[in-house]
């Protein structure tokens, strides 16, 4: 389900177009910390979301990342890549503000999406009850020198 905030997020529109011709990724900036990203067809019906936030270090995650807070594709739209362009996004977003890692959580029994992300690169670190953490290593675009 959509939440009110990413519905409200939606209605405001703040767009640029980024996708294919048959189907548009567009994002909706919250501030420097996090953005949403989101697929729709031509005729303006959403196909899914992104998520995404910057976060300090914090349980198994060691260093500065992006957090994927949530990531859902609309059931018709399942199994034609969507997700996959969509974690493509969350990977420049934060390869554009130089962070070198990507973390979420799913739940154990959710073998589909776990799978999806398995196949994308991300690496399981935990687990605690039935909640799984994941990571990505990315290369951010610019090294800081220090």
């Amino acid at each position: 389900m959509i939440s009110s905030e990413v519905r409200t997020l939606l209605r405001e529109k703040q767009e640029r177009r980024l996708g294919s011709s048959r189907k548009q990724i567009h994002s909706i900036r919250g501030g420097e910390d996090h953005i949403v990203y989101f697929g729709e067809t031509l005729k303006g019906e959403l196909t899914g979301i992104i998520w995404l936030a910057k976060r300090r270090p914090f349980y198994k995650f060691k260093e500065e990342l992006v957090w994927i807070s949530n990531l859902y594709v609309i059931q018709k739209h399942r199994r034609k890549g969507l997700a996959k362009k969509l974690l493509e996004k969350a990977e420049e977003w934060a390869a554009e503000r130089e962070l070198k890692l990507i973390g979420l959580h799913t739940l154990d029994f959710d073998t589909q999406t776990r799978n999806l992300y398995e196949t994308s690169g991300y690496r399981l670190i935990a687990t605690h009850n039935e909640s799984c953490f994941y990571e990505k290593k990315i290369t951010p675009l610019r090294t800081s020198e220090h």
